[in-house]
């Protein structure tokens, strides 16, 4: 029952997010999305604008996530050595 929010009095993680509350925030972007999606309204501009960054982030999130553990990695060992 973990996982639905009902912890152990001895349960200790870094990481755990339970099911609830945060399902409710999930649901609630699904639906704001289609009535914004919906609108004729000053949000539209998200759709057809990009942001290059975030852009770039979302479609190569894969490859960041694989190179910047080791690139931190090596960052570190060569700042312990100087």
């Amino acid at each position: 029952m973990t996982y639905l929010g009902f912890k152990e009095p001895n349960f200790y993680s870094t990481d755990y997010f339970s099911l609830f509350p945060w399902i409710f925030l999930f649901i609630l972007g699904y639906f704001l999305y289609k009535i914004i999606k919906n609108r004729d309204h000053k949000y539209k501009i998200l759709y057809k604008k990009g942001i290059g960054w975030i852009e770039f982030a979302g479609k190569n999130s894969l490859r960041i996530y694989l190179l910047h553990q080791p690139v931190i990695y090596l960052g570190l060992l060569a700042y312990s050595y100087f």
